[in-house]
């Protein structure tokens, strides 16, 4: 996606350069935390892509889901991106990769006056019912937390160091399947990266 988003991708560099200006090279618990926009996009990808479509429980009780009845023992599919999609038609449109519907108002006003700017993103908005990528209420993901800050870790080392382009744009990928011709992608180092090892 941030290939195909040259704007986001612009907007995570710029985030970087402010939270290294500000904390360092090192991605300490501040330096993360100081990633709202790295946040947003790590979000949007977990809701836009799942990395389990479904997950299978057991009705404990007789129960009524949208008007059917499922006899206790039945089992059920619980989808998790569908109910994600849905509940967020009226932000953005569920089917356009949009970061920004993870922030909130003001921040998105804010930083609509500085565009390619995120400095002004302060704050994130909470999870919308039906975002289920970690499950919900007592069954949640007890790594979730780790997962958010090992994904934004992984985001910025990749836009502080490296350039990269997929070798076949067009190709079609349908998430949970693997990409048919595997989606391959180059890497390079970045000239003006920002790490240490650069300066």
């Amino acid at each position: 996606m941030l290939d195909a988003r040259p704007d986001v991708l612009a907007a995570l560099r710029a985030e970087q350069a402010s939270v290294v200006a500000a904390h360092g090279h090192a991605l300490t618990p501040p330096a993360l935390a100081a990633m709202p926009y790295a946040d947003a996009v790590v979000r949007e990808v977990a809701r836009a892509w799942p990395v389990v479509n479904g997950v299978f429980r057991k009705a404990l009780v007789d129960l009524e889901v949208s008007g059917a009845r499922v006899p206790a023992g039945w089992a059920l599919l619980v989808m998790i991106s569908g109910p994600t999609k849905a509940s967020l038609v009226g932000a953005g449109g569920a089917d356009e990769f949009d970061p920004g519907r993870w922030l909130d108002a003001g921040a998105r006003a804010a930083g609509a006056a500085a565009p390619g700017c995120p400095r002004a993103v302060q704050s994130l908005v909470r999870d919308p019912p039906g975002f289920l990528p970690f499950g919900l209420g007592p069954h949640v993901c007890l790594g979730m937390g780790l997962a958010l800050a090992e994904l934004r870790a992984v985001v910025a080392v990749l836009v502080r160091e490296y350039d990269w382009s997929t070798e076949r744009p067009g190709e079609e990928w349908r998430p949970p399947l693997p990409p048919a011709d595997g989606l391959p992608v180059r890497f390079w180092r970045r000239a003006d990266a920002l790490s240490p090892a650069a300066e």
